[in-house]
């Protein structure tokens, strides 16, 4: 055969590589790289152990071994990106489970994929909320939107009455300061 391999060699490769037989270092390599995704994923340590055909310790040994080659992988990292991922990811898991709950034949699966949207969505408003993406106090989101629009407002009018950039960002940045607009300043004179 030319580039192909016969299903006989196919089968050989994926007995190799689920632990029956011997690997070659490029085998192991790549096994080792499948099932490190599939923790990442979720998957359990028996889960992982009979996929495989190893012990449970030995994958536990072959993601502890990755972990630890890697442990300064999230550090230099942008953490907005990471967030972004993560919140990506959750829309992600979201979308698959409205396809599994809008596919499912019983209600009991549709129920279940519609509980697991609800936590999936609380847990991105959760971490959005913890990342400072959204406020703590979402009541001072609306808060937070005409302040916004104020501020594009006063920039517009400032901007065509020749306003200096200076005299922009003073009054932008007075705005940005949440004490500013809590306790406003009294004028002189007045108690």
């Amino acid at each position: 055969m030319d580039d192909k391999h016969s299903i006989e060699d196919m089968a050989e490769q994926q007995e190799r590589k689920r632990g029956r037989k011997n690997l070659t270092d490029e085998e192991r390599e790549a096994r080792n790289a499948e099932l490190i995704r599939d923790r990442l994923r979720g998957q359990s340590w028996p889960y992982l152990s009979d996929k495989y055909g190893l012990q449970p310790r030995a994958c536990q040994n072959i993601y502890n071994e990755w972990r630890e080659a890697n442990q300064g992988a999230y550090q230099g990292r942008d953490p907005i990106a990471i967030v972004h991922s993560m919140l990506d990811r959750l829309e992600s898991w979201v979308e698959q489970l409205a396809e599994v709950a809008d596919a499912s034949a019983t209600d009991t699966v549709k129920i279940a994929a519609i509980n697991a949207q609800l936590n999936a969505l609380t847990r991105t408003a959760e971490l959005m909320q913890a990342t400072g993406i959204l406020p703590h106090d979402l009541g001072t989101l609306r808060l937070e939107l005409d302040v916004q629009t104020l501020a594009v407002r006063l920039v517009t009018v400032l901007t065509e009455q020749g306003a200096t950039p200076e005299m922009k960002r003073a009054i932008l940045e007075t705005l940005r300061n949440n004490d500013a607009l809590q306790q406003p300043a009294l004028s002189n004179g007045t108690g």
